[in-house]
């Protein structure tokens, strides 16, 4: 699998910021792969809330885990209409309750459509979407496989946080979780990075691998994993370290 390290040329004839959207997708996800691999695992379920309309990242997914079932969410009609996507498609946006909501878009950035509002922004248009609840969507439903191996990827413009608190349970069945982060957030109601990552924490997971950082908007994602996959001469964040090792201190280890 050595070629998925590789980066993807530029497309000729495409737009320049088309193409380095496509290109930071496929790293991203190429990334994910990476720390995969270092780690000696690979999902056989990897679910993707917020797509977008050039599904790069799972493009790599499908390449590198041929066999891994893969679902994503997306919810904007726009995006929807464009995407080949090589897996389930369910036409929903994920948050914190269930009926439906307003998702704001600009046609200049449809990858970045949010049910978060920016006033600010006189070009956005509005849609009513359906909205569900990681939790209720699978409620009753056997989704994941006896021993199954989970990856849920959250890339949905400021909705990370409350797809978590609305898919507490489902996330009890989850052992990897890549995030995008946004410090410097471009709507109001976007959680803080710390609030995400005490979120995650708090529920047993430790942060294992930061990557795809965009220094102008603070943001980047970062790969947070199950204790028992964790392994600290991979991880990118000393402090994260030194809680691991304190933690294995408590348990006499």
């Amino acid at each position: 699998m050595a070629h998925l390290g590789q980066c993807e040329e530029a497309r000729r004839g495409g737009n320049a910021n088309v193409r380095t959207k496509r290109s930071l997708m496929r790293r991203s996800g190429i990334a994910v792969y990476q720390v995969a691999e270092l780690l000696d695992w690979q999902p056989t379920a990897i679910f993707q809330v917020g797509v977008g309309q050039y599904c790069k990242e799972v493009d790599v997914f499908a390449e590198a885990w041929p066999e891994a079932d893969l679902i994503g969410f997306e919810p904007n009609p726009e995006v929807l209409r464009r995407i080949k996507y090589p897996g389930l498609i369910v036409r929903k946006a994920l948050g914190r309750y269930v009926g439906w909501a307003k998702l704001f878009c600009d046609p200049a950035h449809v990858d970045g459509a949010s049910v978060y509002n920016d006033p600010a922004n006189g070009k956005l248009q509005e849609s009513d979407v359906e909205i569900d609840t990681l939790d209720h969507y699978y409620d009753g439903v056997k989704w994941h496989r006896e021993g199954g191996r989970v990856m849920l990827w959250l890339d949905c413009e400021g909705s990370e946080l409350d797809v978590l608190v609305g898919g507490e349970k489902f996330v009890e069945h989850v052992q990897v979780i890549n995030v995008e982060l946004t410090g410097k957030a471009s709507r109001a109601g976007w959680p803080n990075p710390a609030v995400v990552n005490r979120w995650l924490l708090s529920r047993g997971f430790l942060l294992q691998f930061v990557h795809t950082q965009r220094m102008a908007a603070g943001q980047c994602d970062a790969v947070y994993v199950r204790p028992e996959l964790f392994r600290p001469e991979y991880c990118s964040c000393p402090l994260q370290v030194e809680e691991w090792k304190k933690g294995r201190r408590e348990e006499g280890m």
